[in-house]
């Protein structure tokens, strides 16, 4: 990868995190943990361990020590699965629920965007999702 480019995403990458971590500081919980918590908002407050790993595209291992932290501050329950006993399934709790105000602050890191066009929106989004695939298969 040209090395310009690389430096372009790691910048974009470690700068919104920072601005999320400020935000995310009256939570007591990490860019990350926030991450998964949303994700499970976004999926009417229930979603299964093996989906975060899979959309996250973290470790089994991972995602048990985020899932851990977050049950240990009150944000999710773990609960188990009725139809397979091995996989959890991940539920907000209203202490959970309470914080997804904050955390709308961070959907508004899509404040970028706003400084391009619908049509380079598009483009950007072709590019990236080409760039993530080619990273899964190879």
């Amino acid at each position: 990868m040209d090395k310009e480019i690389h430096y372009m995403f790691k910048t974009i990458t470690e700068i919104m995190q920072r601005k999320a971590n400020l935000v995310l500081r009256e939570l007591d919980i990490t860019f990350v943990q926030a991450r998964v918590l949303f994700l499970i908002s976004l999926k009417s407050g229930q979603i299964t361990q093996k989906e975060v790993e899979e959309k996250m595209m973290i470790s089994h291992a991972a995602t048990h020590g985020i899932l851990k932290r977050l049950n240990e501050k009150g944000y999710i329950e773990i609960q188990q699965n009725a139809i397979d006993k091995r996989n959890k399934v991940l539920v907000i709790t209203p202490l959970g629920q309470e914080k997804k105000e904050v955390l709308e602050k961070i959907k508004g890191m899509d404040q970028p965007l706003k400084a391009l066009d619908e049509e380079d929106v598009i483009q950007l989004k072709r590019i990236l999702n080409k760039i993530i695939s080619y990273i899964k298969e190879n």
